[in-house]
C-alpha cells in the first residue's frame, strides 16, 4: 500500500473524488481516524429518561489516550477544539459533531485546509480564485496518484473480506496499517476480525506509537463503523448550526438530554 498507508482519509477522498466529496463524508472519515489512532473515544451511558419512556443509551465522545501526544493536522483540529476551548471533558455524540460542522464553518474552508496539506499538495493546481472558493483541478501527478489509489482500495475491497476469514491475523495487520482509510473499503467491517490472535494483539500494540492497549477495542467488541457512520449522519441531518453560548451549560446544551457535556 503505497498511499493509503501513508496519507489520511480524508486526503485520499479528496484526490480520488476532489469536488464531489462533500462535507459530511470529510468529517466522518476523518472523525473515525482519530477513533482507529485512539486520539478520541467514544462510550456508552445508560440514563433512565422517564419511567414510561424506560431506559436510553447515549453516545458520548471524550479524549483518548493518544490525544495529547498525537500532532494533529490542520483538518483535523476542528476535532480538537471542543476539548482546549470548553469546561467539559467529554460531549454527546450528535452536539459533538454539530460543533465539528460549527469549527469547519464551510465546505469551502474545509476542503481548503485539505488541499493545503503538504503530502497531496503537488497532487492539485490552484488559482486564486479556486483558493478562495476551496476548489482545485487534479495535476498530472494527481491524476496518477488517483489511479494508483482507485487500485489499492479496488485491491483491498477483493482481499480483506477473504483475509478476514483465511488469515485474519494478515488482515488485521493491513487495517492497522492504513487506520481511518479501511472506512473507505466497501466491503469490509470490523466485524469480521474476531479471530485474531491476541498475541499478535499484544505485539502490534507494542510496535505502534498511535495504538495503545485501549485500541484492543477494535477487535474484541467488533467495532462497529457501520453504527459510528449511521450516527453521525444522523446527528449532522438538518444540522443548521449550532450557537456557542448553546453548547457550554449542562442539560440544555445543544439540544436533548446531556447538553454537549452530560447531565451531572
Amino acid at each position: 500500500m503505497k498511499h493509503l498507508t501513508k496519507l489520511s482519509p480524508a486526503e485520499v477522498l479528496l484526490i480520488s473524488k476532489n469536488k464531489e466529496v462533500k462535507l459530511k463524508e470529510l468529517l466522518k472519515v476523518t472523525f473515525i481516524d482519530l477513533l482507529m489512532k485512539q486520539v478520541l473515544e467514544t462510550f456508552e451511558v445508560e440514563r433512565e429518561i422517564t419511567s414510561r419512556d424506560g431506559i436510553w443509551i447515549f453516545t458520548y465522545v471524550k479524549e483518548g489516550p493518544n490525544f495529547h501526544k498525537y500532532n494533529f493536522a490542520k483538518h483535523e483540529e476542528i476535532f480538537v477544539t471542543p476539548f482546549l476551548k470548553g469546561k467539559n471533558s467529554e460531549f454527546l455524540f450528535r452536539n459533538f459533531v454539530k460543533m465539528a460542522y460549527q469549527n469547519a464553518r464551510t465546505e469551502a474552508l474545509y476542503k481548503n485546509s485539505i488541499y493545503d496539506s503538504i503530502l497531496i499538495k503537488k497532487a492539485f493546481k490552484r488559482n486564486i480564485f479556486q483558493k478562495i472558493f476551496g476548489k482545485a483541478t487534479i495535476s498530472d501527478s494527481g491524476a496518477e496518484y488517483r489511479k494508483e489509489i482507485k487500485h489499492e482500495i479496488e485491491t483491498l475491497e477483493k482481499e480483506l473480506p477473504e483475509l478476514a476469514v483465511s488469515n485474519p491475523n494478515k488482515a488485521y495487520t493491513i487495517v492497522y496499517s492504513i487506520l481511518g482509510c479501511v472506512a473507505l473499503i466497501e466491503t469490509f467491517d470490523m466485524g469480521m476480525l474476531k479471530n485474531v490472535d491476541k498475541s499478535l494483539l499484544s505485539e502490534f500494540y507494542n510496535n505502534h506509537a498511535f495504538i495503545g492497549v485501549a485500541g484492543c477495542v477494535g477487535m474484541d467488541d467488533g467495532y462497529d463503523f457501520t453504527h459510528i457512520s449511521s450516527d453521525f449522519d444522523s446527528s449532522c441531518g438538518g444540522f443548521s448550526g449550532c450557537g456557542d453560548a448553546g453548547c457550554s451549560s449542562g442539560c440544555s446544551g445543544c439540544g436533548g438530554c446531556g447538553g454537549c457535556g452530560g447531565c451531572g
